[in-house]
């Protein structure tokens, strides 16, 4: 991991994080749910004249409004919690179309167990990814923000309600957590927000 650059914002060295932790749940057990919808969300919305429409059909004969599934982008903070929200909303339309050997679609199929997995993740990424799209969010929550974040990897990785694998992740996002925690202090945006620098000279 490369080291912290002086000049770089608390903000971003905390927004990173939640990229950090959401590569350690692919590395483990969650990687195939997650590429497995990865790939049919891709597949479907790249044929425009084929899969795209029968899936409308299937959101409307299920009273689902048709909409695209989303894809989770390792730049965005948000966009794995989003792509599972919606994958979850619609998960009947997925099954639906995995489960008809007619679509090409039947090798992208979840187990029940996978979609126990999808839902527990979206639990350990909610409060994270929530807490920083509220608008009044300022540099001056981050430390606040990351402490949060620390007590909620730390209670995950000691949860026997959820799954196994999601506690080991979150103890390895959890230690992800402290690497960037370690070196916020040397940040000039950290001092100024926190009042530790000096004076300006002539104030």
């Amino acid at each position: 991991m490369h080291p912290l650059h002086p000049y770089h914002c608390v903000c971003h060295c905390c927004l990173s994080i939640l990229p950090s932790c959401s590569c350690h749940l692919h590395n483990c057990l969650l990687t195939y749910s997650c590429f497995q919808i990865r790939k049919f969300a891709v597949k479907v919305n790249n044929s425009t004249t084929v899969l795209l429409p029968l899936w409308d059909t299937k959101c409307k004969i299920l009273k689902l409004k048709p909409a695209c599934l989303r894809q989770n982008i390792s730049t965005r903070c948000n966009s794995t919690y989003g792509a599972g929200v919606r994958t979850l909303q619609y998960c009947l339309a997925i099954d639906t179309m995995t489960g008809n050997c007619t679509m090409g679609l039947h090798e992208f199929a979840l187990a029940s167990e996978d979609w126990d997995l999808l839902e527990d993740l979206l639990e350990l990424l909610k409060e994270a990814t929530l807490f920083f799209l509220q608008a009044n969010s300022s540099i001056g929550d981050v430390i606040p923000a990351m402490d949060h974040i620390d007590g909620v990897l730390a209670d995950a990785m000691n949860n026997n309600t959820i799954n196994d694998a999601l506690c080991a992740c979150a103890n390895l996002s959890h230690r992800v957590m402290n690497y960037y925690y370690s070196l916020t202090d040397a940040t000039p945006a950290y001092q100024i927000a926190m009042g530790e620098c000096g004076s300006p000279i002539g104030v």
